[in-house]
C-alpha cells in the first residue's frame, strides 16, 4: 500500500538509464581491455598508446552520434587508425576481437550503482538505452548481475540506430507497450547523446554530472544531479 501511494506521488513511472559513465566505470574497463589486447599482440608498453586510442575512439563515437558511422563500424576502424597514426604493426581484427572480449570481462559498476537500480526497480519501470556494441554491453550487463532490474535493454549496435536519434527511444517505448512519454525520463552523463536524445524523443531529461562540468552547449537538461543521492531525490522525492 505504501509503495503504491509513493508511486502516485512521483512524477515518473519509467526511468531510461544510460550505462557507460552513468552506472558503469567505462574508463577503467577500456584501459584494462586495451592493455590486455595490445599485450597479446606483442606491443610493449601498451599504456603509452592509450591516450591516442582514446582520442580516436571518442572521435568515432561522436561520428556514431551524428549518424556517420554505426557502432559496429567502430570495432576495427579505431585500431586501424591507431596503427596508422602510431606506426604500430599488429593484426587489426585480432586486436579488435581481443579488445571486445576484454571490455566484457573487465570493469565494474560505480559504487552504489547496483543498490540504486535495485531500489528504483521496486518503484519504477527501468529501461537501459545505450550506445555500444551488442556483445560488449550484453556481456557487461549480464556479468554484473543487473539485467534482472531492467524491463528492457536497447543497445544501438543491435537495433541499428543510436542516441541522440529519436528512433532508439521509439524502439524502447514500443518494447514497453507505449508509455506516456510525459511519464518517462532519460538519465545519462552525455549532453549530446542522452540529454539531446531524450529531448528529441519527447521525454524528460536528467543530466548525471558527477564532475559538475559547466554546460557550454545549447542543450538544456530538465534536471541536473551530481550523485546517486541527488538522483534518488529527483526521481522519488519525499512524500511527507
Amino acid at each position: 500500500m505504501e509503495a503504491n501511494l509513493a508511486r502516485l506521488a512521483m512524477r515518473y513511472s519509467h526511468l531510461f538509464f544510460d550505462f557507460d559513465h552513468t552506472l558503469f566505470d567505462t574508463d577503467a574497463s577500456e584501459a584494462r581491455a586495451f592493455e590486455s589486447a595490445l599485450a597479446g599482440a606483442g606491443i610493449p608498453d601498451a599504456s603509452a598508446h592509450l591516450a591516442p586510442y582514446q582520442r580516436i575512439n571518442q572521435s568515432m563515437w561522436r561520428q556514431v552520434e551524428f549518424g556517420e558511422l554505426s557502432p559496429n563500424d567502430v570495432k576495427v576502424r579505431r585500431f586501424e587508425r591507431l596503427a596508422a597514426e602510431s606506426e604500430l604493426v599488429f593484426d587489426h581484427e585480432m586486436v579488435a576481437e581481443d579488445y571486445i572480449v576484454g571490455l566484457g570481462r573487465f570493469g565494474d559498476l560505480y559504487p552504489g550503482a547496483l543498490e540504486l537500480v535495485e531500489d528504483l526497480s521496486g518503484l519504477f519501470s527501468l529501461t537501459m538505452i545505450t550506445n555500444g556494441i551488442g556483445p560488449v554491453q550484453r556481456g557487461r550487463i549480464e556479468r554484473l548481475g543487473i539485467a534482472r532490474f531492467f524491463e528492457a535493454t536497447v543497445i544501438s549496435g543491435e537495433v541499428g540506430v543510436s542516441k541522440p536519434g529519436r528512433e532508439i527511444f521509439d524502439i524502447a517505448c514500443d518494447t514497453l507497450g507505449g508509455p506516456d512519454r510525459a511519464s518517462c525520463v532519460m538519465i545519462g552523463d552525455s549532453l549530446r547523446s542522452d540529454v539531446l536524445g531524450g529531448i528529441n524523443a519527447g521525454v524528460h531529461t536528467c543530466w548525471f554530472n558527477p564532475d559538475r562540468k559547466p554546460n557550454t552547449t545549447t542543450t538544456r537538461p530538465g534536471a541536473e544531479v551530481a550523485d546517486y543521492s541527488e538522483l534518488r531525490s529527483f526521481v522519488a522525492p519525499a512524500t511527507g
